[in-house]
């Protein structure tokens, strides 16, 4: 199903505002650490707690009752928007948008094709998390795992979009479930919900495919001598 209208309006002013922080040096992003997965990590926070503070002198964010929250570190997404009868969660990524990202937050997919809050399920075997799926698929349609995704190497570039209505999606064996190139995905893919499994769920199975081939491979070669 489309993207609800008040959902897009609402990343259209949050992606317009970061656009032109960034592009006029209100916001620069910072770039202290060697490390560039560092830096990006900490660009997170800091347009997150950026967008935190435009919300909550934005007169228009108050009379639609909205209310930006900020998630502790390391949680399944940067931050998330509520309002009435609506909830968003949104991950931040820092991107130099010439290679794929990975999209490792298995928490996202569930949360985005099953509507149900990951922290009040254990999903933390990938057995269970397949099992909690299955029971819960499709149980509330319109939710989906956004991301709010800004080129480190054009200041003022700036896209958003959703799990389910990205264009192209790569499978991840290494670090499911998934990875993304922003630059194939400026454009949204508008998915009914039975579409959406239907993209999702088989580039999640061809990851845990790739991420068995090291074992098939010890099998075909070193099995034999233990």
């Amino acid at each position: 199903m489309p993207i609800p209208e008040r959902i897009t309006v609402l990343l259209n002013r949050l992606e317009t505002y970061l656009s032109g922080a960034l592009a006029d040096g209100t916001l620069v992003l910072l770039k202290d650490d060697a490390d560039g997965r560092v830096n990006s990590q900490k660009n997170e926070r800091q347009i997150s707690h950026a967008l935190g503070l435009y919300t909550h002198s934005s007169e228009w964010f108050e009379a639609e009752g909205y209310t930006l929250q900020i998630a502790e570190a390391r949680y399944w997404y940067d931050f998330s928007v509520s309002g009435p009868e609506f909830f968003i969660p949104v991950n931040v990524k820092v991107s130099s948008f010439k290679s794929a990202d990975n999209l490792s937050s298995k928490e996202g997919l569930f949360y985005a094709l099953t509507g149900v809050d990951p922290c009040t399920v254990n999903i933390n075997s990938w057995e269970s998390y397949c099992r909690f799926m299955a029971e819960h698929l499709g149980q509330v349609p319109d939710a989906d795992y956004y991301f709010l995704c800004v080129n480190k190497s054009h200041p003022g570039d700036v896209i958003w979009t959703s799990l389910k209505s990205l264009q192209v999606l790569r499978a991840s064996g290494s670090n499911p479930p998934y990875q993304c190139r922003w630059a194939a995905n400026r454009e949204r893919q508008e998915r009914t919900q039975e579409e959406a499994i239907a993209f999702l769920l088989p580039i999640l199975r061809e990851s845990f495919v790739k991420g068995a081939n090291p074992l098939l491979s010890f099998d075909k070669h070193l099995q034999q001598f233990i």
